[in-house]
């Protein structure tokens, strides 16, 4: 058995047998469920965060956010309690000759673009890994946060080499993006998921694979860290054009059901099924683009790319916001800030950016997300909130941007007694209501074809 081949099988059966741990560093949505599954799997895994909310909470054997449990769809409690999964705040801990392998699961991105001040700061600590005693096979860096195309080579590997590592040597890296879905679907969880990785060389790249395999039961090799690194990016920029499309044929052709349309399309074998919607929202699709553009030395080649922003940050929701006026809305109450129901986030949430549209052209504007308190929603959409059901009775105009649970287990004849002054209800894509009799109220959805196209006939009576 050659040395390449044994490093990985010692490496593995240490890091089960307890002898080896793990560290994550950052525990938000993929941080948490890397370290859940590892320490599933028995392997003794550290979880590093600077909140000490965050860290009581999972030693406490709780999921540190509600809607964690998308991703990690089983008790943690006993994988706490055999010690097999612990959380701290100092980081110093990890510096470890006993822990051979780092995940890096950190937020790169800030109000919508690439931000690399966190991974630098990590890198930075995971220098300390310098002044240890060699182990063989050397620690493991392993980058799950999303990077622009170039980054490892611009950013972390510049900070390694200037702190006397040698890359490939002393210490092995590579990248594997995470793809996840927030839903506990068996056929779409971490362990189930096509997972792309590469190495800086060819042992970071087998000792990966041997790693990521204790959790990932569908890995799929990159030549090299290179093309792992892209891969993300441009997967997620492809689907923002895909959708950005279908929600600019709504404006395009306003007579036609495009959802329909888009239905039919779908029904092809190599073609998505899409629905127009207020936008894109979430730390991936809409972010994906600008993760390329400032990787490339010619961004004004994507075109296609900055057209999608354009679109989906100004062009949709301001059309959206003056469709609403020439209907003749006054008052907007928006059920929703986070971007898709039952999970706590809002990044690029397309409420925010319908709030604002609204608010320019002088329309009032409040929103309701269960998820999120009064401060929060002040703070992020810049409007207040108000109590759901009863505040409802102070729209003339309901916009459901995100079917959370408690939308839909609302009674009928509750909606009935709080949509008095209501006229209008205009889903985004989930149109839990639409079987209820709600009298005197016209049901629109984006892209049905009575929306975009009513505006006319409306603001001409």
């Amino acid at each position: 058995m050659g040395l390449l081949e044994k490093s990985n099988v010692t490496l593995r059966e240490q890091l089960l047998t307890g002898k080896k741990s793990i560290a994550c560093w950052g525990s938000g949505f993929i941080g948490f469920s890397t370290g859940s599954h590892f320490a599933q799997a028995g392997v003794k895994v550290i979880l590093v965060d600077n909140d000490p909310t965050i860290v009581a909470r999972i030693n406490a054997g709780e999921f540190p956010r509600q809607t964690s449990k998308g991703l990690v769809n089983f008790d943690i409690r006993p994988i706490v309690r055999s010690g097999k999964m612990q959380a701290t705040t100092k980081w110093e801990k990890v510096i470890s000759t006993d822990v051979v392998v780092h995940f890096i699961c950190i937020p790169t991105e800030k109000d919508g673009k690439p931000w690399d001040e966190v991974l630098v700061d990590v890198i930075h600590k995971l220098c300390r890994l310098k002044g240890l005693a060699q182990v063989e096979p050397p620690p493991l860096l392993i980058i799950e946060s999303t990077l622009y195309p170039g980054c490892t080579d611009k950013v972390i590997i510049p900070i390694l080499e200037d702190n006397g590592f040698k890359l490939g040597e002393d210490i092995l890296l590579g990248v594997a993006p995470r793809r996840d879905w927030f839903d506990s679907l068996p056929e779409k969880s971490l362990r189930s998921l096509n997972r792309v990785f590469g190495g800086i060389n060819e042992k970071s790249q087998r000792i990966m694979e041997n790693v990521l395999g204790l959790v990932c039961d569908n890995l799929v090799p990159a030549m090299d860290y290179r093309y792992a690194e892209m891969a993300k990016a441009v997967e997620n920029s492809i689907r923002h054009v895909e959708i950005t499309l279908a929600n600019q044929l709504t404006l395009a052709y306003p007579e036609v059901d495009i959802a329909e349309v888009l239905r039919l399309a779908g029904t092809k074998w190599n073609i998505g099924t899409f629905h127009p919607s207020l936008g894109c929202g979430g730390y991936c699709i809409p972010i994906a683009g600008q993760y390329l553009l400032r990787g490339s030395d010619t961004p004004e080649e994507l075109t296609l790319l900055t057209e999608a922003f354009s679109f989906d940050y100004e062009r949709l929701p301001t059309k959206i916001a003056e469709t609403l006026s020439n209907f003749g809305s006054k008052d907007v109450g928006i059920l929703g800030l986070c971007y898709r129901p039952d999970i706590k986030v809002h990044s690029l949430s397309p409420t925010i950016r319908l709030t604002k549209a609204l608010r320019k052209l002088g329309i009032g504007v409040k929103v309701h997300d269960p998820y999120y308190s009064d401060d929060e929603i002040r703070s992020l959409a810049g409007c207040s909130s108000f109590e759901f059901p009863d505040g409802l009775s102070k729209f003339d105009t309901i916009v459901i941007a995100t079917g959370h649970k408690r939308y839909r287990q609302v009674r009928e004849d509750e909606l009935n007694k709080h949509l008095k002054n209501c006229r209008i209800i205009l889903y985004n894509m989930d149109e839990i209501w639409k079987h209820f009799s709600l009298d005197g109220i016209q049901s629109l959805t984006i892209g049905e074809g009575r929306f975009f196209n009513a505006r006319r006939s409306q603001a001409e009576r």
